[in-house]
């Protein structure tokens, strides 16, 4: 806001693929938007809403794991704190900043078989298919 209180806008250049500067100029030529500052502004303010409801769904999924854990301890089930502190310092040391690296460079590297035209994955199938190939890498959550 300026001093005044009326909105100002800022100027900044953005890198664009030719594919996305077509889509915005589609939406323009749909008569959706006048420019595209409207097109991008539209779109930043709907990829914000999608992160708020993505946390709020993480932080309720994480709960249900807490939930759930909390279910199975009561009922017996798991592991006590000493023994799985135990176990774990009978693994061997590994460099888990470079186990990242290296998993993150084989999945930039590898393109899924699908049809992302088609398909629109929610958070829990990403989740599932990242826990999947993070598990292949012998790494554990």
């Amino acid at each position: 806001m300026s001093p005044t209180g009326e909105s100002t806008l800022n100027t900044m250049n953005v890198d664009l693929t030719p594919e996305l500067e077509q889509l915005i100029q589609q939406k323009i030529e749909g008569g959706r938007y006048r420019s595209p500052s409207d097109v991008i502004r539209v779109a930043l303010l709907l990829l914000d809403e999608q992160e708020d409801i993505n946390d709020r769904e993480g932080i309720k999924a994480t709960r249900q794991k807490v939930d759930v854990a909390i279910e199975e301890l009561d009922c017996g089930e798991g592991i006590d704190g000493e023994k799985a502190i135990a176990q774990r310092q009978q693994l061997p040391d590994r460099d888990y900043g470079l186990a990242w690296e290296e998993w993150f460079q084989k999945l930039e590297t590898t393109e899924p078989d699908i049809d992302r035209t088609t398909v629109k994955s929610s958070k829990s199938e990403i989740e599932t298919i990242l826990v999947e190939k993070y598990r292949k890498q012998g790494l554990e959550l």
